[in-house]
């Protein structure tokens, strides 16, 4: 539920601001979770929440790309992806019905990586 950007007490949860934090969060998730000889890339591309500057909107979308040489690894960051949004969903006090929803496009060229 969004509010005028005047009364942020009506307890009212703003998903730029927890967009935001999940963004921030992402960052950490190849630096500290992969081995620095598995080649992987998260990137935020698209952030968009709201249509005006006074409103706090209902809903922010996130839309990434994510890059590995492998298909483990893949799995792995998608799996970690889905546990830092949900995280600083229910850190944040999101309700259940409003956590966040993953879609996940397979619309990518498998690499033609070969071991040095």
């Amino acid at each position: 539920m969004g509010a005028h950007g005047a009364t942020p007490e009506q307890k009212v949860l703003n998903p730029v601001v927890i967009g935001s934090i999940i963004v921030m969060e992402l960052q950490t998730i190849i630096s500290r979770n992969l081995k620095p000889t598995e080649a992987a890339v998260i990137t935020v591309g698209s952030f968009r929440a709201g249509t005006k500057h006074n409103i706090i909107p209902e809903e922010a979308k996130l839309q990434l790309t994510v890059r590995t040489f492998s298909d483990d690894t893949r799995a792995f960051v998608h799996r970690r992806i889905q546990e830092v949004a949900t995280g600083v969903a229910i850190s944040a006090g999101v309700p259940t019905d409003r956590m966040p929803k993953f879609e996940l496009q397979n619309a990518y060229i498998p690499s033609n990586y070969k071991q040095p």
